[in-house]
């Protein structure tokens, strides 16, 4: 496989030459459509293709989506805005989750903060992460966990007190955790 990335970036940087080699690769973007690049391939339609490639192991941004962001109980208002980092890495079955989420709004109560796992991945096991999320709660910083249960299609933000203070605007999550995903 490291040698189709380093393919893919020959391709990008030779767009409407001709690409001479003795073997050939086959590209296949998100969307399912295939290009095989051969011996005196045009390059125009290869790198037309090469925006739908998605290289193993690179970090996605999925595009915002307000009900990515919710609560177990109460209610957890995240705008585009208090987005600073979602993204996520897949090698193989296994998915990289990366958040800082800040200024949001929080009611009081709300047990756990709820981060929907993109691209429509699901967890294979209970995982809890490697490190302590920092957590902002009403402005405060509180103590507390994420984990991801097998079966389970969102990351779950804990505070260790039992519930979140809540407030406007002065809530925030920030962490990580990788998974196996099916």
């Amino acid at each position: 496989m490291p040698a189709q990335i380093g393919y893919f970036d020959t391709l990008k940087s030779v767009a409407g030459k001709v690409f001479t080699y003795l073997a050939s690769i086959t590209l296949t973007g998100t969307d399912g459509k295939t290009i095989t690049v051969t011996q005196d391939t045009a390059l125009d339609e290869a790198v037309a293709m090469s925006s739908k490639l998605t290289i193993p192991g690179a970090w996605t941004t999925p595009v915002f989506d307000a009900g990515s962001f919710t609560a177990l109980s109460g209610t957890w208002t995240v705008e585009a805005a208090d987005v600073v980092t979602y993204a996520y890495s897949i090698m193989g079955k296994r998915m990289r989750v990366a958040f800082t989420i800040e200024s949001t709004t929080i009611t009081a109560g709300s047990e756990r903060m709820l981060i929907k796992i993109p691209a429509s991945k699901t967890a294979t096991k209970t995982i809890y992460s490697d490190g302590i999320p920092w957590i902002i709660s009403n402005g405060s910083v509180i103590s507390g966990r994420c984990r991801v249960d097998a079966a389970s299609t969102f990351i779950q933000i804990l505070p260790d007190a039992g519930t979140f203070a809540g407030g406007t605007n002065n809530n925030g999550v920030y962490g990580g955790i990788e998974f196996e995903i099916n």
